[in-house]
Order: C-alpha cells, then sequence, then structure tokens
C-alpha cells in the first residue's frame, strides 16, 4: 500500500502544479483523490479508456515508464478542470 500512496501523491502533486484552482476546489468540495486515482493507478486506464487509446497508452507506458502515466493524469485534468470547476457541493 505504500506503493500505491506514492503514485496518488504523485497524482496530486501534477494537479497542484499544474491546475492549483483544480485542487483547491476538490479540496473544497471534500473531493479526496483516492476517490478516483485509485482506480486510474490499479487499472491503469483501462477501465475507462477506449481500446485504441489503452494500446498506444500500454505501449508508451512499457517504453517509457510512469511519466507517460503522468502525462495523462495531466491530459485528463487539462480536458476537465473547467467541468470540476462548476460543480457546486449540492
Amino acid at each position: 500500500m505504500v506503493g500505491m500512496r506514492l503514485y496518488l501523491e504523485q497524482i496530486k502533486l501534477v494537479v497542484v502544479k499544474n491546475f492549483k484552482s483544480t485542487h483547491d476546489h476538490l479540496m473544497e468540495l471534500e473531493v479526496k483523490y483516492e476517490m478516483f486515482a485509485l482506480s486510474w493507478v490499479i487499472s491503469m486506464f483501462t477501465s475507462f479508456m477506449p481500446l485504441p487509446f489503452t494500446i498506444i497508452f500500454w505501449k508508451r507506458f512499457l517504453d517509457n515508464g510512469w511519466k507517460e502515466f503522468y502525462k495523462v493524469v495531466y491530459k485528463i485534468f487539462k480536458e476537465v478542470s473547467s467541468q470540476i470547476l462548476e460543480c457546486t457541493g449540492n
């Protein structure tokens, strides 16, 4: 579980560094990273990404390691940050 914590912390750092207002908003809404990022790490995105993306991701991941994983995290947040910021606690 220590390794999993490390991956979750790295995801959080990507978000804090690049999408600070989104991170702050998630914290205001009391959304913990474990609520969504745990499944990303466990499934390596295969549980919700289309198969063609998954194949490309796995090739890059095997060639370049975890930095490819964090690039995908960045791209996901780049796409959804505006939607997250529109969310309310209601």
